[in-house]
């Protein structure tokens, strides 16, 4: 075998050897992919299993006594969270439904969204300021 020949070999053997690693390289990018989607999959699951746990829980049902620290501290925030946002709305002239978190407009009887009847409203309180 003469030199050129020799050469040409080892830059074939390097070629396929790219080729081969490339390959297993797209198809372990692939699996680490699938792995994410499958980990995302058990995420969703837990948070619908959270969701219906502390519907249980506001609704008054029977829980895990377990959850119960966690849930109470779920509701504190969520108190508190409506809490800012009846503050923030006293300083905006639009209020949120109760019920879907919509935006009303300050002559809203109804959400527009969810139907739901809205309390008294105040006038456009950016005139008042």
């Amino acid at each position: 075998m003469d030199e050129f020949e020799r050469f040409a070999k080892k830059a074939s053997d390097v070629f396929y050897g790219m080729v081969r690693k490339s390959g297993e390289f797209v198809e372990n990018t692939k699996v680490t992919y699938n792995i994410n989607l499958e980990k995302d999959k058990i995420i969703k699951l837990q948070n619908k299993i959270g969701a219906k746990i502390y519907k249980i829980y506001k609704d008054g049902g029977e829980y895990p006594e377990a959850f119960a620290e966690d849930l109470k501290a779920m509701s504190e925030i969520e108190d508190n969270i409506k809490t800012m946002e009846k503050n923030l709305n006293e300083k905006r002239a639009y209020t949120i439904c109760p019920e879907c978190s919509s935006k009303l407009g300050p002559n809203n009887v109804y959400c527009p969204t969810c139907g739901t009847k809205q309390g008294p409203t105040s006038t456009d309180q950016s005139t008042n300021e």
